[in-house]
């Protein structure tokens, strides 16, 4: 079993770098240089700078492991990930059941405007990036093909030191969305809108052609949390871990249902508005696609997109889920 002392261990790896005088990335002691300058930035929570710093060599052809989690740290520092100061929030707040959806909403506001989703999005596309040397992926599980930090849709491939950082990305992603489109109230954190809802789309994610990219998002990190928490959920420090744990073990199964139900729509158990009319069976388990947020194609015949629906809805009307 993981412990305390292995969870500082994956920690450090993203707060820590070598030092050096040269910033030339094309070279090892300029890319260490670079590394450095991120963490130093980093240290004073200057997101900006680390961001800056970080991207040209994220995006060029000497991007590595180590510079694509200085990009997720950067990016997640953006997204309003302390990540010391979150794990004792997380331990002082509830996660049980709906109290999950709530503490998400209390811990990472947002409104329309701020770059917290943009930040939160960059970082989960670094980090889907750091595999497991020698791992074999299909290629319909790959994302960002094409680039020089190809990714990858299956937690298995990547390294606990990803994964546990993506389970903190996808938190401030669910939370930061929550709080865009929804409308929390500011006394309980509770919702006072459907997912995903707008003026002109009052029933907001629940219907398939209604979701645009922040949709798949949403629905495509509730969906990366619970992947995050079986590869490495009991690394977390204190009782954290087996809280986390409980928490998959509840929504995993449930979340599998409601993404079938979702593309099953009126026709599934509990009458899913989704609008989709696929046959039972069709998106259970969910999607892996719906972990791509390009995926969804706001169609009634994408599977992707009925099935974010189908995660609204349970969010939206399940005890498990965001209450009003």
């Amino acid at each position: 079993m993981k412990t305390r002392t292995g969870f500082c261990i994956l920690l450090f790896s993203f707060l820590s770098a070598c030092s050096s005088a040269n910033y030339d990335y094309s070279t090892l002691s300029g890319r260490a240089a670079l590394l450095d300058a991120v963490h130093v930035a980093l240290s004073k929570e200057d997101c900006t700078t680390a961001i800056t710093l970080i991207e040209p060599a994220y995006h060029s052809q000497y991007s590595s492991d180590e510079i694509r989690k200085a990009r997720a740290a950067a990016h997640g520092c953006a997204a309003n990930i302390n990540l010391f100061s979150l794990i004792t929030d997380l331990a002082d707040n509830n996660l049980a059941g709906s109290g999950f959806w709530i503490t998400m909403a209390k811990l990472f506001p947002s409104m329309q405007g701020d770059s917290r989703v943009v930040a939160g999005q960059y970082a989960l596309d670094a980090l889907l990036a750091v595999r497991k040397p020698g791992s074999l992926t299909d290629a319909s599980n790959l994302v960002n093909t094409g680039t020089s930090n190809v990714g990858s849709l299956i937690a298995s491939d990547r390294t606990d030191e990803s994964n546990l950082y993506l389970l903190f990305v996808s938190m401030a992603l669910i939370g930061s969305l929550q709080n865009r489109y929804s409308e929390t109230d500011p006394s309980t954190y509770h919702r006072t809108r459907k997912l995903g809802y707008t003026s002109a789309n009052p029933d907001g994610w629940e219907i398939a052609t209604n979701v645009n990219t922040d949709g798949c998002t949403y629905a495509g990190s509730v969906l990366h949390l619970i992947d995050s928490i079986t590869q490495v959920g009991e690394s977390m420090p204190g009782n954290l871990g087996s809280t986390f744990g409980t928490l998959g073990s509840a929504l995993s199964m449930a979340l599998d249902l409601a993404c079938d139900q979702g593309c099953q729509g009126v026709a599934g158990i509990g009458n899913y508005p989704s609008g989709c009319s696929m046959p039972a069976g069709s998106c259970n388990p969910c999607p892996t696609a719906l972990k791509n947020r390009n995926a969804c194609t706001a169609a009634v015949n994408d599977k992707a997109s009925c099935a974010a629906a189908g995660i609204a809805h349970f969010i939206n009307t399940d005890p498990l889920g965001w209450p009003l």
